[in-house]
């Protein structure tokens, strides 16, 4: 599952470069979006929509090779119920696609598109939070950190530089995939130190 799942992702960020070379002129990367390029009426609008289900399925792989651990915790199930909802939003985008330049064909899937999108980074933000707090590693307690800080900086960037919003979401999708991938390699699915040392203290507490 592990291996699928981190396919998944590769081919994901193949789908994102092939489908922004195949762009018209009129597509400017440094200015416009990716979910731009799954837009209504957009040509070859149907690669980009593949993509957000590519993710999403990679996402949804990666939650069911680690939740195999023996070992539960309702901080754990917590943590992955975070990545399944952010899967689902993933797919939800795929399906709903953005407006396009020109037309809006569709209002309600323009907009149910851009509330999915927040709902996905919400639910990621707090998947990073609670997986932090889940995995027993140092360095991937400091790269959770440094993802948390760097998404939240990069849509901050997105939302004030409407020239660069290209740039900054390109950025922000390597940052996610890379923060996925760790994830994914991790070779079991720990408590943390943390959490192994409160459920002592309550064991202690009920003897």
């Amino acid at each position: 599952m592990k291996r699928t799942s981190q396919l998944l992702f590769v081919i994901y960020l193949l789908v994102v470069l092939i489908a922004g070379m195949l762009a018209p002129d009129y597509y400017i990367i440094t200015r416009n979006t990716i979910s731009e390029l799954g837009a209504q009426g957009f040509p070859n609008a149907w690669l980009m929509r593949a993509g957000f289900f590519i993710l999403g399925s990679a996402v949804t792989a990666m939650v069911f090779a680690l939740s195999k651990t023996k070992r539960w915790s309702f901080l754990q199930a917590s943590a992955l119920m975070g990545l399944l909802i952010y899967a689902g939003a993933l797919f939800i985008l795929g399906w709903w696609s953005d407006k396009n330049f020109f037309v809006l064909d569709h209002n309600l899937d323009s907009f149910l598109h851009e509330f999915f999108y927040r709902i996905s980074l919400l639910f990621f933000l707090l998947s990073v939070t609670l997986n932090a707090m889940v995995v027993k590693d140092k360095n991937f307690i400091i790269l959770s950190v440094f993802t948390f800080c760097a998404v939240l900086i990069l849509r901050y960037l997105f939302s004030e530089f409407v020239d660069y919003q290209g740039i900054t979401e390109r950025m922000m999708q390597v940052v996610v995939v890379y923060w996925l991938l760790k994830l994914n390699s991790v070779p079991e699915y720990f408590f943390s130190k943390i959490e192994n040392d409160m459920g002592k203290i309550a064991s202690t507490l009920v003897k």
